[in-house]
């Protein structure tokens, strides 16, 4: 499902094809928050997204899978649906 997409929305990057531009969908389901650790008090713990603009087909496929709780459910017409 995950190449389907990426085929779709033509997001293969064009410079090295081993990288996959991530379209608003993808970086929401890869990007992580990180707090950070500033010295005032006011913005100590405040939450700041990790940028990124690219990522290895199998780093991204491991990322999502990584992110799914275990009542997810994958499925596509015909095929025995992927559960993790």
């Amino acid at each position: 499902m995950l190449n389907s997409y990426i085929s779709s929305h033509k997001l293969v990057n064009s410079g090295d094809q081993a990288y996959i531009n991530l379209d608003d969908l993808l970086y929401s389901c890869v990007a992580v928050k990180q707090k950070s650790k500033g010295k005032n008090k006011d913005v100590g713990g405040a939450e700041e997204t990790e940028t990124l603009e690219f990522m290895k087909r199998d780093e991204l496929t491991r990322k999502i899978v990584k992110k799914m709780q275990s009542w997810y459910e994958v499925t596509v017409d015909g095929k025995e649906p992927v559960r993790k």
